[in-house]
């Protein structure tokens, strides 16, 4: 092991001796941390490599915001990573100003990460067997696509993955040297419920807020799931002291979901509910982005370059879309919508292409390698519908490219985000802020971005194929004026609510919560 702890710049894990202070911290816990390891082929050095993702964008964001210790508690994502969570506890991880990370860099921006040896079998039950697909999809509501089969396999899961690894975490939780009296424990999202019900019972020094960053539906939606794993979710997340989510919705939901499955006193004025003696309360953050970090990225040659890509090939005007290739987003409608669009509009016929820039995700989850069977076979039977020698209707591509997504982002004249159900979606906030050509936008009325941003964008319902296409209609056939119009207002609401506006109501509230425990 004389090489993983060797220092040196550009290192993984360059100092064996990083161990937690005494001091009050705060800790952040989500399944994935802010940085992974490969072995250099060249030296067998182990190298850092920043991680990407939103909800990792946004922890930094804390890390960047805070003066007091952060640690960063997350799960090993490769073999990698887990010879690196044997090897040591803690890595230190810093941000510079640009928000690129480093291990053992000495800047004001810093976090100590922790990666626990997380057993991989349990890892596979609880990732790709309850986390997803079963949670993601019902809290998505995608019955249509993957309706819940709670067998013996998914009840061992359950016990042997989700749990166990719950139980992993607030194991580790537990600890006072991870974990200082006093801290505050923030934890994220659908990977850990069970964390805040298992840490509370031995550490009620400490302050727990969860936060969940996909949508939260109603009670009916729990019902598929088996009481005993519905009512675990839910008392878990009752461990908390706070409970966050993207939209007033969502908070509603889970008021009157304590009320109807757990039967517990609600007051819904108050957003409260009493539980073993406790008031936790539920409230309400909608997340947001890094604006000026997005708008200096825009500006970048690299963008420049991808841009001029894309107007060298463009003879006509572009429906967008960038997601990853997930059922939740609801890609396969969009396309029909559009193929619709074609047969009721035929002169849009060779003016208009639609550019699909997609992720491949959760390859492992036959669920979505059947989804992404089905896009294919979509795109395939529009384009022999519609295709001319000049002019192929979908331009799809399957890229992990920042670059070209947001070229596109500022060149679209429509984008269309018809997702299912989403806790916010980014996508429309990035590509409002960055878009100079006037471009309009298509969102779905089941996206949390809607609450922030339905009057000035042309809404829909994701269900319904002709009503998304004569949005499209509507949004190319609308005036120049107007679009423009509409997007400033909408770039001014995205600037006006962006990330620090989003951490910083949280942490305002967390400190608010906290006096009475200074007393």
């Amino acid at each position: 092991m004389t090489d993983l702890l060797a220092a040196r710049p550009g290192s993984g894990p360059r100092d064996a001796s990083v161990r937690p202070d005494d001091s009050t911290s705060l800790v952040l816990v989500a399944h994935r941390g802010p940085v992974r390891f490969s072995k250099s082929k060249d030296d067998g050095r182990w190298i850092s490599h920043r991680n990407a993702g939103g909800l990792v964008t946004a922890l930094e964001g804390i890390v960047q915001e805070v003066e007091q210790s952060v640690r960063w508690i997350c799960a090993p994502a490769s073999d990698e990573d887990r010879v690196v969570a044997r090897a040591q506890p803690w890595t230190r991880f810093s941000l510079d100003a640009t928000g690129s990370g480093t291990t053992g860099s000495s800047t004001s921006a810093s976090c100590r990460v922790r990666m626990l040896d997380i057993e991989r079998a349990a890892h596979d039950d609880f990732y790709n067997v309850i986390a997803n697909p079963l949670l993601w999809f019902v809290q998505h509501e995608l019955y249509e696509q993957a309706p819940p089969q709670i067998g013996e396999r998914e009840r061992r899961a359950w016990h042997d993955g989700y749990v166990e690894v719950n139980h992993c975490f607030a194991a580790a939780l537990r600890d006072p040297a991870t974990v200082p009296v006093g801290s505050t424990v923030m934890v994220h999202d659908y990977h850990f419920y069970l964390v805040p019900g298992m840490l509370r019972p031995t550490r009620p020094d400490l302050f727990i807020q969860h936060f969940t960053h996909i949508p939260w539906p109603r009670p009916e939606a729990w019902r598929v799931l088996p009481a005993p794993m519905r009512n675990a979710i839910f008392r878990g997340l009752l461990g908390s002291d706070i409970v966050g989510f993207h939209t007033a919705g969502h908070v509603d939901n889970f008021l009157h979901g304590c009320e109807d499955l757990l039967g517990l006193p609600v007051d819904y004025d108050e957003g409260a509910i009493e539980f073993d003696g406790r008031r936790v309360v539920a409230r309400h953050y909608p997340i947001s982005i890094n604006t000026d970090a997005l708008e200096n990225f825009a500006a970048a040659p690299e963008v420049a370059e991808r841009a001029r890509e894309l107007q060298a090939n463009r003879s006509q005007r572009i429906v967008l879309r960038v997601d990853r290739a997930d059922p939740s987003k609801n890609i396969v409608r969009g396309f029909e919508a559009f193929a619709h669009m074609l047969r009721r509009h035929p002169e849009l016929r060779g003016s208009v292409t639609f550019l699909a820039l997609l992720q491949s995700t959760r390859r492992d989850v036959p669920e979505y390698v059947d989804y992404m069977r089905a896009i294919h076979d979509i795109v395939d039977a529009v384009n022999a519908e519609f295709s001319t020698a000049a002019w192929r209707p979908i331009d799809l591509r399957l890229v992990d490219d920042l670059a070209l997504a947001v070229a596109a982002y500022k060149t679209f004249d429509v984008l269309l985000v018809n997702s299912v159900a989403d806790g916010m979606n980014l996508v429309v906030k990035e590509a409002l802020v960055v878009n100079e050509t006037g471009g309009a936008v298509v969102l779905s009325k089941r996206a949390g971005a809607s609450d922030e941003l339905g009057s000035v964008v042309v809404t829909v319902d994701p269900y319904d194929v002709p009503e998304q296409a004569e949005a499209m209609y509507e949004a190319l056939s609308m005036p120049e004026a107007t679009r423009r119009d509409r997007l400033a207002i909408a770039a001014d609401i995205v600037r006006s609510n962006n990330m620090q506006k989003w951490l910083r109501h949280q942490l305002s509230d967390i400190g608010i919560a906290r006096e009475p425990l200074a007393t």
